[in-house]
């Protein structure tokens, strides 16, 4: 899934998948454990979610919306788990 998502993100931004880690400073040869469902590293995925203005929940399919959040704006597992907060007695 993270795969198929790093790959339509450079697509929408008219970018190839290895000049984008090149400019990341990540090695080309991970995209292959990447085609076969690895995960990158929570650093390398932080990197490529700021790259493309994503957040790496985006990046990682848990959530549906490309942007985040804009500052002092929740998201939506954050709202979610506010409400839940709210209703504790």
């Amino acid at each position: 899934m993270f795969w198929d998502i790093f790959l339509g993100l450079c697509e929408k931004n008219g970018k190839k998948p290895t000049p984008v880690m090149s400019e990341l400073g990540l090695s080309t040869g991970t995209a292959s454990f990447w085609k076969k469902g690895k995960i990158p590293h929570d650093t390398t995925l932080i990197k490529i979610a700021n790259y493309f203005g994503v957040t790496p929940d985006y990046l990682l399919g848990k959530e549906e919306k490309e942007k985040p959040a804009e500052i002092g704006e929740l998201s939506e597992g954050e709202a979610i788990w506010l409400d839940a907060y709210r209703r504790l007695p």
